[in-house]
């Protein structure tokens, strides 16, 4: 009762307090967004540790961490826009200069190894963008070149099949609908 908005009728600050504190009652009086919240502020807090450490030993001990805090989620629950900032923030373009220096090929290839089955949680843009970072770190592993050159060339018909079936469908339909009108014309001129 210390925060009750009529406590503090005047001021906007008890009123502030008492929403956030109904908003944590609310997450953490229910097991099952108590457990989301804990799962999202664990992968949140590897995302700002990530900034603290950068070399290829630590980043494969975080993407490994990762991968396992993943593999606890259904995949429905994950929040894919946290994901794609905790990987695009591994990839910036210093941060791959920084590995390209310092990292050997092996460590390269388990980076990548490590980054492909979290890339594919999430939608198919941020997919190819994220594999296009990846591309650069590989340049000089060729059968890693290889794969991410594959993995590319995937995503790339994908997309442009997704992009292109609306209109495929569409044109097919107006086409039976030209057919049909075209058909019915001639069917009542020979009557």
């Amino acid at each position: 009762m210390r925060y009750h908005p009529d406590k503090y009728p005047d001021t906007d600050l008890g009123h502030s307090r008492f929403l956030l504190i109904q908003e944590a009652y609310n997450i953490l009086g229910n097991e099952y967004t108590r457990r989301n919240y804990d799962r999202e502020c664990r992968l949140l807090g590897l995302h700002q540790q990530a900034s603290t450490q950068y070399n290829a030993p630590a980043l494969i001990s975080e993407l490994k961490e990762l991968k396992r805090q993943l593999a606890q989620l259904n995949p429905s629950h994950i929040d894919r826009g946290l994901l794609y900032q905790i990987l695009l923030h591994h990839f910036t373009q210093d941060k791959i200069n920084s590995l390209l220096l310092h990292a050997d090929a092996e460590e390269l290839n388990q980076i990548v190894q490590l980054c492909l089955p979290s890339i594919t949680l999430l939608p198919l843009a941020q997919q190819l963008e994220l594999v296009n970072h990846l591309s650069i770190l590989v340049q000089e592993i060729p059968e890693a070149a290889t794969e991410i050159t594959r993995e590319q060339s995937r995503l790339k018909k994908k997309i442009f099949w997704r992009k292109t079936m609306p209109w495929i469908w569409f044109l097919l339909t107006l086409g039976l609908c030209l057919i049909m009108y075209w058909h019915g014309q001639l069917s009542t001129s020979f009557k």
